[in-house]
């Protein structure tokens, strides 16, 4: 198996690029993970959640040309016009981490690469968690996803790394527009207090998010530097 999708990657953080190349070398399933580099904005938070949307859009117009536009990221009645007339990617899901995602147990990973193998073509799952960050909620609804060894999963924080279908992209890229637009969001003097985190959660309470019962990844935030 190979992933296809990106690698977000901004361009102060050319030390991340090497760090996830170099760590990765070792698993042949992100091979076809390419680098999505984006340009750093003064408020961190609004930072990642346009990097998203941005990559999930360039996931959503894989066959297009221009890949994505320089000077927007819109989710409209037009983005859907152009979605359903225009050749799409028959690519049924896309991996979407950022540049400090990495593995940290090869035998737990392996077991997640067996057991992924035997759902991904399932319609009980929108997203499937890559790590374990934040208050999680994890539902064992003893259905196909749980025999599985995959809980259902609520209060997750982590866009570090997610696989997601693409019929479940505008919703994401949907959500995360909103985000940005949101006042009190993309107000500097309140970013501590809110987050587009908010909109994360919003919608694994009314979508399925999935998550392996195991940690096998994580973050390199030892060599976070911006």
């Amino acid at each position: 198996m190979r992933f296809k999708g990106y690698y977000i990657n901004l361009k102060t953080r050319s030390h991340m690029y090497k760090a996830f190349e170099t760590s990765n070398t070792d698993y042949i399933e992100f091979e076809d993970i390419k680098q999505n580099i984006m340009t750093h904005n003064i408020c961190k938070e609004f930072a990642c959640a346009a990097s998203h949307t941005a990559t999930l859009t360039r996931c959503l117009y894989q066959r297009d040309l221009p890949i994505i536009s320089n000077t927007s990221n819109k989710c409209d009645i037009f983005m859907f016009y152009r979605l359903f007339r225009r050749p799409a990617s028959y690519d049924p899901f896309y991996f979407i981490c950022e540049d400090d995602f990495y593995i940290i147990d090869a035998e737990y990973y392996k077991d997640f690469l067996r057991d992924f193998d035997k759902i991904k073509k399932s319609k009980d799952w929108d997203i499937i968690l890559m790590t374990h960050f934040g208050n999680n909620n994890y539902i064992n609804n003893d259905n196909f996803m749980n025999k599985n060894n995959f809980l259902q999963n609520k209060k997750n924080t982590g866009t570090s790394a997610y696989i997601i279908k693409k019929s479940f992209l505008p919703y994401v890229i949907a959500a995360f527009d909103k985000a940005i637009k949101d006042f009190e969001y993309n107000n500097n003097n309140n970013i501590n207090i809110f987050s587009f985190k908010h909109y994360w959660h919003d919608l694994q309470e009314n979508h399925n998010f999935y998550i392996y019962n195991r940690v096998f990844a994580g973050a390199r935030r030892d060599m976070v530097r911006g």
